[in-house]
């Protein structure tokens, strides 16, 4: 059984930096440190971007990938699964799902978002051949293997600059510790409580030569599918 602990609501987590982000960040994170002035005095060649630059490219970041998703629109699947991939980013996954006899079936797809018209992101399946070929069209559609990718990548690039934002922020008060101005910095960008704790696990599995995620009808809204980022046992890969 899965640690529920090590599961990872990645769109969840951007959501919830996007909409922070539609709100004023706390002005105080954008003051500059004389620690970092002195730096960039001093190593001109590492042209040291200011805290404003940083929050604003964050800022950016998030509204770009909103505006290519549209993650306001809530993702549906046709079927709860699990996906798997590697690195090497193929347009196909293999997806895992509940067999006639109880046990878990694999097969290669390939998975993609589209708008429907009841207003929902519906994450589609399409079986491919043994050569790869898709059984329908799919081009121009919005692989989810990008979207996981970008999705990964912002939440990397975000708590980069938080760290980034953070250090400088203890720097200018010296009274808290290195690790809670940072914590105050990724909660005032929207990463905040459970999420923060999870960091650890992303960490982890970003470096890792394989990904698991699982689609999960959520109990608490019938038109919505999160997609959980799975901390998994490599050495026991079901394949």
């Amino acid at each position: 059984m899965i640690d529920p602990k090590k599961h990872i609501d990645i769109v969840g987590i951007v959501i919830s930096i996007y909409n922070t982000f539609q709100s004023p960040i706390p002005s105080i994170l954008y003051n500059n440190s004389k620690l970092w002035e002195r730096r960039k005095k001093e190593n001109p060649e590492l042209k040291l971007p200011s805290m404003r630059e940083v929050i604003d490219s964050v800022r950016d970041r998030v509204m770009n990938i909103n505006k290519e998703y549209n993650l306001s629109i809530p993702l549906k699947s046709e079927l709860c699964s699990v996906m798997h991939m590697t690195t090497e980013y193929d347009e196909t996954v293999m997806v895992g799902k509940d067999g006639e006899k109880g046990e878990e079936e694999w097969e290669e797809m390939i998975v993609y978002i589209e708008p429907d018209d009841e207003n929902l992101n519906k994450i589609c399946f399409v079986r491919v051949d043994e050569d790869g070929i898709p059984e329908k069209d799919v081009k121009g559609k919005a692989n989810i293997v990008q979207f996981l990718v970008d999705i990964e990548n912002l939440i990397f690039y975000v708590v980069k600059c938080a760290r980034f934002v953070g250090e400088n922020y203890k720097a200018n008060y010296n009274n808290i510790g290195i690790k809670k101005a940072i914590a105050r910095t990724l909660e005032a960008f929207g990463i905040k409580g459970e999420m923060q704790e999870k960091l650890s696990f992303f960490d982890e599995m970003v470096y890792s030569d394989f990904r698991y995620y699982q689609l999960v009808n959520d109990e608490s809204h019938d038109t919505m599918t999160k997609v959980y980022l799975v901390f998994w046992d490599f050495s026991d890969l079901p394949f």
